[in-house]
């Protein structure tokens, strides 16, 4: 068995000698690291126009004026 095993290793040629890569492989992991940031950043401010067109707080007196097309005859102001 043994002899069978090295008469196929010696047949071995090797063509060209092997190269060793110190380049990271994968290299695609910057691209996809751009795509998640921007991303992110596109959902950020999507979320903050969302989220403003769908506040209905009242902050300021012609805020009152406007939904409830009634004027404001007083208002009480914060003191910090």
């Amino acid at each position: 068995m043994n002899e069978m095993a090295d008469d196929r290793v010696s047949k071995v040629v090797v063509l060209t000698e092997p190269e060793l890569v110190t380049a990271l492989v994968g290299g695609k992991t910057t691209v996809y690291l751009a795509m998640v940031v921007i991303l992110a950043l596109a959902l950020g401010i999507v979320g903050a126009f969302l989220q403003d067109a769908f506040d209905h707080r009242i902050y300021v007196p012609q805020d009152v004026e406007a939904e409830l097309k009634l004027p404001v005859f007083a208002s009480v102001s914060r003191t910090d």
